[in-house]
């Protein structure tokens, strides 16, 4: 019952930290020599923290009064920066642990290190595979990791769970789900009320609409993408290169990201607009696309890197700009949320979020 306790308390800790409000528990031996920021300067091989969800790791900062830390790195050769928040513990005998919970995980991590000094401005960590990184201490934060938020409010719970797999849509002015029983469902954005639809396709897996139409796939072939109308009826197939994982229809194209059958994870760009539908272009893309849609005539993304961040791409599906999506703050305490759609409707985006039993949430980003 006690290890289960901590456990529970350092739950509720850890949510603490995300949304802003650390603990209050005091500082152990040295550990206040670690408050502030931090340059990582020589990693060993293979001590890139890839357990957080990047990379590697180029800052660290420590709030020892507060027990939080934020992990700093920018995406490789893409224009975004991630500044993902943790939990961090300090132990008797020089040892510090940090808790994390990565983007699109439902459990936290926890890797504890053991740190010494060597003077005021070099710490050293060690973990527990004979590892050691050296950090030095910053007095400021480049401007180019620095990172631009977009808040996520909360809206509402929306009935029915989704069906896995597929994304938040927007059309004929409403947004739009696929639910458990595979019924596509219509929700209106001023009141949140649901209405599903009950006729049966074979294609419930949609990831796009295009002018009121659906894009989905059977879930079985999915590299087979089918155009669905509103009566349930298959207007127009595209046969594509990848397994078709998100997609979205934006400035003018239909875009679609997957992994090819080389296990490349890619970005493809069509015209459906054209008969027969046309192939223009592929990208390779670094990171994991979890939704697509198109914001102000753009085409944009939910992707995880240590956190959630909200990117735009351009042409070449490269980024050119990128906000990171703080822990919602107004949640129950104790749940968790993994955004898993994204959508936007008139001025406004939107965010789908699945909770610890799969309920969903729906939030609209503030800029």
């Amino acid at each position: 019952m006690k290890k289960l306790g901590l456990i529970t308390l350092l739950s509720a800790f850890f949510l603490l930290a995300l949304s802003g409000c650390g603990g209050q528990a005091p500082a152990t031996d040295e550990s206040v020599k670690l408050d502030g920021l931090w340059k990582v300067k020589l990693e060993n091989r293979g001590f890139g923290f890839a357990e957080y969800g990047m990379r590697s790791l180029s800052f660290i900062r420590f709030n020892v009064k507060n027990n939080q830390v934020t992990l700093y790195h920018i995406g490789p050769r893409v224009d975004f920066a991630a500044c993902a928040p943790g939990l961090s513990v300090f132990g008797p005998n020089k040892s510090l642990s940090i808790f994390f919970r990565p983007a699109g995980s439902r459990q936290q991590i926890s890797t504890t290190y053991t740190y010494e000094f060597s003077g005021n401005d070099t710490v050293v960590l060690h973990d527990a595979y004979g590892r050691s990184v050296e950090l030095d201490r910053a007095s400021s934060l480049p401007e180019i990791y620095t990172c631009k938020k977009a808040e996520p409010e909360y809206k509402d719970m929306l009935v029915y769970k989704r069906l896995s797999g597929t994304n938040l849509m927007s059309g004929n002015g409403k947004l739009w789900y696929i639910n458990s029983s595979k019924m596509p469902c219509s929700v209106d954005a001023a009141s949140f009320d649901v209405d599903c639809d009950d006729a049966f396709n074979s294609y419930p897996y949609a990831f796009a609409m295009q002018s009121g139409d659906r894009w989905a796939t059977d879930g079985v072939n999915t590299t087979v993408a089918k155009r669905i109308n509103a009566a349930g009826t298959v207007v127009d197939t595209l046969s594509t290169g990848v397994k078709i994982e998100t997609g979205a229809y934006a400035a003018n194209r239909l875009w679609v990201a997957g992994y090819t059958d080389n296990d490349r994870y890619m970005l493809w760009r069509y015209n459906t607009d054209a008969n027969p539908n046309e192939f223009e272009d592929q990208f390779y893309a670094y990171y994991p696309i979890v939704a697509l849609t198109e914001y102000a005539g753009r085409l944009w993304g939910l992707i995880e890197y240590g956190t959630y961040l909200l990117v735009r791409f351009d042409d070449r599906g490269d980024v050119d700009k990128s906000y990171i999506l703080p822990y919602p703050k107004n949640l129950p305490i104790g749940d968790t949320v993994n955004y898993v759609g994204l959508a936007a409707l008139g001025e406004n985006v939107y965010l789908l979020g699945e909770g610890s039993g799969s309920q969903l949430y729906l939030f609209k980003v503030v800029w």
